[in-house]
């Protein structure tokens, strides 16, 4: 038996009563168990198992698969329904940590910028999302180890007033370098001055920064490519935030 806290990253259905719940735990790191019965309305796991909930855990490990055995609900994170921005974001978010993490692996690091990002992304005094979810995309690859390098040129090392991004090397690339590489965008010096005041800037204070919208769907943009190269996986959800 173990006992975790943790936060609902997938939810899928097995039977007409069951379910397969992934949690991101603190202890465990990315863990899978069924919750029985967690599809009747009287289930203890009604308001624990939902997508985005935090919640503690008594679970039984098993070789594939564990089964949960108690749970007690910490956050529901619930306004985050109040508005297809906020719902989109916060499941892109959480298939973002899905695909990234395999099993048992974790990052305390992680689970606390996504319970910071969960939480400024459900309140109704955060003024501007995409800033949020900029801020989340910034922080994450940074604990992955691929911390944007924002100041110079990553070939040359010498400062330019144009560049591009390159998600394969991680940083900026001066018209010079370039060359004939798809893996470069061009970023404004607008776009560039976001990135690295957002990149620094304490996430329990991103909520009152505002920037242009057009310009934020394109950074927003820059970094899932970046993010998606580097996990090698799709996030299908990103398609969905889009369209907003």
């Amino acid at each position: 038996m173990e006992k975790v806290s943790g936060v609902v990253i997938k939810r899928t259905d097995l039977s007409d009563n069951d379910v397969i719940v992934t949690i991101f735990t603190k202890e465990k790191g990315k863990i899978q168990a069924i919750a029985k019965g967690a599809k009747k309305p009287k289930s203890q796991y009604t308001g624990t198992t939902q997508l985005f909930c935090y919640s503690n855990f008594v679970y039984y490990p098993g070789k594939s698969l564990g089964y949960l055995s108690q749970s007690e609900l910490i956050e529901s994170f619930y306004k985050l329904r109040n508005s297809l921005e906020k719902l989109y974001s916060a499941t892109y978010i959480i298939e973002m940590i899905n695909a990234t993490f395999l099993e048992s692996e974790k990052d305390e690091r992680i689970l606390s910028l996504l319970l910071h990002t969960l939480s400024l992304l459900a309140s109704d005094k955060t003024r501007d999302i995409r800033t949020v979810l900029l801020s989340f995309q910034l922080k994450f690859v940074g604990f992955l180890g691929y911390v944007p390098h924002l100041n110079h040129c990553s070939r040359c090392t010498k400062e330019y007033e144009e560049y591009y991004f390159s998600k394969k090397i991680g940083g900026l690339i001066c018209p010079k370098c370039k060359g004939n590489s798809t893996f470069e965008r061009k970023i404004s010096r607008n776009g560039l001055e976001i990135l690295k005041t957002i990149l620094y800037y304490d996430i329990t204070k991103i909520s009152q920064l505002i920037f242009n919208e057009e310009l934020m769907k394109y950074l927003i943009k820059l970094m899932n490519d970046y993010i998606v190269y580097h996990i090698d996986k799709k996030l299908y959800s990103f398609e969905f935030l889009e369209t907003i």
